[in-house]
């Protein structure tokens, strides 16, 4: 039965050395074939009708590849190296070991060695990849500089307008011709009546989107805002309303009319480009339309976002639409162009003659009496900014429109003297990435005002008295910041893209561009990836949302219910806080590829110079720590220190804030509440004594008080009676008795009402029972006359009383008495008790 057992073993093991060997085959085939494939690739590169796109793509694709196969064989070394340490450290010069385990080690150091030339070359592929794609960037990028500043001939020679006015003719007799070979054919197929019926339906609906449907929706929407007041915060929401109340009937009238000419047949696949371009132009000009009266808005002064009068808003409006429309006409006639009828004169001819229209829309966009006259604004009702810090005047719109007066000048000259290209390119691309600006400044302002609706929306009482226990604002400024900062970050993060295309990159460049940016890129020997940076910080937040769950669940539902003491809840939820900050930080550490053994061992370095460096930070740490574990003083307790008297309102990881019975706060290093000596009234419960000093006559018999102090203590419901209350006999003084009432409370922090209705208590006790309660009193006699017998009086009087002698009151000199002697007072004060 063994045997048979031991052979399957051999079998399995040499199976899995065989498909290990197969592997390490395929592998080598692999990465040769790669090193082949890029070498041909560099050789190819020196050719003039090379396809330098294709290339990076290819490219692209096989550092890839070499990339994901270094895993796979660094896993093998690692599992090669295992094993050969499994079997010990090679024998000495002149020791022998067993034949099978030297037949195991050559056989494993030969798949090392394979395995290690493998890595090598994959590495080598890798940097060959690598300079491929950076001397391909390279030739693109000086071939693209060169189209740029190719110079030509100018659009002013005579000769070269004669060509494109010839080829536009020709163009225009080939468009005629298409047209009526459309008509003959719909005229052969009989269905011109069906064409002119869905046609005229098609333009009726179109009509009717455009023209009523749109002034009812603004009409609707002018109505329900007429109750609302224009706050900043709302004018964002209503221009973008308005936005889609413009944009929508316009769209779904193009969208009728556009598949009606394709139903019918009059949109081929060689005329699709046209069409398309027509199509964008009409869709760009519906959203700048819509757009510029949302943001404007000539008929609501109040509700404009940016402050201008009346005129200068419809001004912009119409360089705006116009800009669009040039934008688009350009496109619609070079595509008709490359359709029917082209020529290097007539394509000179449009782009000069899209730079010249551009230019002086930007011209026109850049007079400063355009942007300027808010007194003008204000007269209409716009909201104008008062506050400095709010001030437009205080970003450098000067300059900026003095750059675009510069750039449209330079943009006109190139065209002029012959670089079309380089003209065409600056107006183009200038206009294109101001309109891509413009959305996702939109976009970024409508985020934002969505994150505020939310939070307005969703935030309730409950949640606002758990803010205002955890010590947090209402408002939460910090946490709104920082969804700004990830609102900005995002906006930026989708602006990039397409504004590269616009800027003149390949798609297929953006495209690896971003899959490189998420699935890493290769930095030296660091290995960047944002697709790591993102999920360790998605994983990061979701530990610590849940970690913030789990306190408000169990501050809010198993607290309550399981009677524990406040201070116990306290550090409860703050150990539930340090625990899962910890635990985000190792996962997301984690997620980032990190080791965290290597960690342990820099932060086991750095405890040196933490020790010294960071001292006392560390000691009010640890002191923290012990605060929260041995629980000396907690949340709620009234202690006295050397900082202060109060009640402890948090404790944290540095310091303890304590309140005063001023109101004021006192923040106690945490080092401080360990190492010195601190009075914790409420330490175990909130038990604790009083002292109430009562003086009586001496006239009265001291047993007679007493039994009338311990009567009002036994009366007052806030003093037990365990322990119990007493009154001790203190001492004789020099003007009473004095007694103190010794009495024990519930609650010591009552103890300030407690005393004050006790001492009214004793009084009337007193009162009732005709107990005197003495006070001292003197009574000073100074006899005017000379100076000698005036203090022999003195001395006399005072020696008849049986008083000790006093020495007279000194006072200060005076103008009217220069002599310093006293002034005269009929009154005398004497000094002895009553």
């Amino acid at each position: 039965m063994r045997l048979p057992v031991f052979i399957a073993v051999l079998l399995a093991i040499f199976a899995g050395f065989s498909s290990i060997s197969a592997a390490q085959s395929t592998d080598e085939q692999t990465v040769e074939d790669r090193r082949s494939r890029l070498e041909q690739i560099a050789g190819s590169l020196n050719g003039s009708d090379v396809n330098l796109i294709d290339l990076r793509e290819e490219i692209r694709t096989l550092r890839r590849a070499a990339e994901a196969a270094q895993v796979p064989i660094e896993t093998e070394i690692a599992q090669i190296n295992s094993d050969l340490n499994r079997l010990g450290p090679r024998p000495e010069e002149g020791e022998t070991e067993a034949p099978a385990i030297a037949e195991e080690r050559s056989r494993l150091t030969t798949e090392l060695t394979s395995a290690e030339a493998v890595k090598a070359q994959i590495a080598l592929n890798i940097a060959e990849a690598q300079r491929l794609a950076i001397e391909i960037a390279n030739l693109r990028r000086s071939q693209f500089f060169e189209d740029l500043s190719a110079r030509g001939p100018s659009p002013l020679q005579p000769a070269l307008l004669g060509e494109a006015a010839e080829t536009s003719a020709l163009g225009f007799r080939r468009y005629a011709a298409a047209l009526a070979s459309y008509w003959e054919q719909k005229k052969a197929e009989n269905a011109t009546t069906g064409l002119f019926l869905s046609l005229a339906l098609a333009v009726a609906l179109a009509v009717a989107l455009w023209i009523p449907v749109r002034g009812w929706l603004a009409n609707f929407l002018a109505h329900r805002l007429e109750p609302y007041e224009p706050l900043p915060s709302r004018k964002v929401l209503v221009a973008a309303a308005r936005t889609v109340v413009r944009l929508l009937p316009g769209l779904l009238g193009g969208v009728i009319l556009l598949e009606t000419l394709r139903a019918n047949g009059a949109v081929s696949t060689q005329s699709y480009p046209l069409a398309q371009a027509i199509w964008f132009t009409f869709l760009g000009v519906l959203f700048v339309e819509g757009a510029a009266v949302g943001v404007f808005a000539p008929l609501a002064p109040k509700w404009r976002i940016v402050p201008l009068a009346t005129s200068q808003a419809r001004a912009v409006r119409l360089l705006l639409i116009l800009a669009v429309l040039f934008l688009g006409l350009d496109q619609v006639v070079l595509r008709g162009a490359d359709l029917f009828a082209t020529s290097s004169a007539l394509i000179i001819q449009i782009k000069a003659l899209t730079t010249l229209l551009l230019a002086l829309v930007l011209a026109g966009l850049s007079f400063k009496s355009l942007w300027t006259t808010k007194g003008e604004a204000a007269a209409e009702g716009v909201p104008v900014p008062t506050d400095p810090t709010q001030d437009s005047n205080r970003f450098p719109w000067g300059r900026i429109r003095f750059s675009g007066r510069v750039l449209a000048c330079i943009a006109v000259l190139a065209a002029l003297v012959g670089n079309v290209s380089l003209g065409h390119y600056l107006m183009t691309r200038l206009f294109y990435l101001l309109g891509l600006g413009s959305i996702i400044w939109f976009l970024r302002a409508l985020f934002r005002e969505g994150v505020r609706l939310v939070d307005a929306n969703f935030r309730s009482q409950q949640a606002e008295e758990l803010r205002e226990k955890d010590g947090e604002t209402a408002s939460s400024p910090l946490t709104t910041y920082w969804i700004g900062v990830a609102i900005d970050v995002l906006c930026l993060l989708i602006f990039i893209p397409p504004a590269l295309l616009i800027l003149g990159a390949a798609w297929s460049d953006v495209r690896g561009g971003v899959t490189d940016a998420f699935l890493g890129f290769q930095v030296g020997p660091i290995r960047i990836s944002f697709a790591k940076i993102l999920l360790a910080i998605t994983l990061t937040a979701f530990v610590m949302i849940v970690t913030r769950t789990a306190q408000r669940v169990v501050d809010r539902q198993i607290f309550p219910k399981a009677g524990i003491d406040p201070g116990v809840q306290n550090s409860l939820k703050t150990l539930i806080g340090y625990v899962g900050l910890l635990i985000a930080v190792m996962v997301g550490v984690g997620t980032l590829g990190f080791n965290l053994s290597s960690l342990a061992i820099i932060a086991g370095a750095l405890s040196v110079g933490i020790g010294f460096g960071l001292q006392s930070i560390v000691n009010n740490f640890v002191s923290g720590l012990i605060l929260l574990f041995e629980r000396p003083i907690k949340v709620g307790d009234w202690i006295v220190t050397s900082s202060g008297e109060g009640i402890v309102q948090r404790i944290s990881v540095r310091s303890t804030i304590i309140e005063t019975f001023d109101k004021s706060s006192v923040i106690v290093p945490n080092a401080e509440l360990i190492s010195s000596a601190v009075t914790n009234w409420t330490h175990k419960n909130k038990l604790g004594r009083i002292v109430l000093p009562v003086g009586i006559s001496y006239d009265l018999d001291p047993q007679v008080a007493i039994d009338v102090l311990m009567k009002v203590a036994k009366d007052d419901p806030d003093v037990l009676s365990y322990p119990p209350y007493y009154v001790y006999f203190d001492d004789f003084g020099d003007n009473s008795q004095n007694l103190q009432l010794r009495a024990y409370v519930r609650d010591i922090g009552l103890s300030l009402g407690i005393r004050t209705r006790l001492r009214v208590s004793i009084w009337r006790a007193f009162k009732e029972a005709g107990i005197e309660i003495p006070f001292p009193q003197r009574d000073l006699h100074i006899r005017s006359g000379l100076a000698g017998s005036s203090s022999t009086a003195s001395s006399a009087t005072v020696e008849e009383a049986g008083l000790p002698r006093r020495s007279p009151l000194a006072q200060p000199q005076s103008a009217a008495d220069p002599s310093g002697a006293p002034d005269a007072d009929p009154d005398g004060l004497g000094d002895a008790p009553r």
